[in-house]
């Protein structure tokens, strides 16, 4: 009689488990999808915002056109410098206004197309590495 009600006890606790977990799989699986249109609406809202940001038009006699810098076709079109240390200086005076907590890691002197880049890589403080493009063919070479 012992032995049975142990085993029956012991069924009636593996259930009960079960069913716990059952229960909680299914919370979880509620929870998930409930929050699910809020993740999705926050990604859109962070990519529009990111698309109407903002980007100086000009600093100084220095004018920016272009895109966002993000790829060589987005390149930001640096025109109005004198000369070769004012566009550089329009460069990080650029960057500062819209990406003031970046770190300037390295640069490299590009050509494409007939024109002069200026690809420059900085680390955020989420420690992601990311390059601007800035097309330089205005004011390179100048002295």
């Amino acid at each position: 009689m012992t032995l049975w009600f142990i085993y029956y006890a012991s069924c009636d606790f593996n259930r009960s488990m079960q069913n716990i977990m059952k229960s909680t799989l299914l919370l979880f699986i509620l929870i998930t999808a409930s929050l699910s249109p809020c993740i999705a609406e926050n990604a859109k809202l962070i990519a529009t915002a990111e698309k109407e940001q903002k980007l100086p038009k000009k600093i100084g006699n220095v004018s920016f056109e272009g895109g966002n810098g993000a790829t060589i076709e987005t390149a930001i079109i640096i025109t109005g410098a004198k000369n070769t240390q004012e566009g550089i200086e329009a460069e990080a005076k650029w960057v500062k206004k819209v990406h003031r907590t970046w770190v300037k890691k390295e640069q490299a002197l590009l050509m494409a197309n007939g024109k002069h880049y200026d690809k420059i890589q900085y680390s955020t403080p989420a420690g992601e590495t990311k390059s601007l493009y800035f097309d330089i063919s205005s004011f390179f070479g100048k002295f």
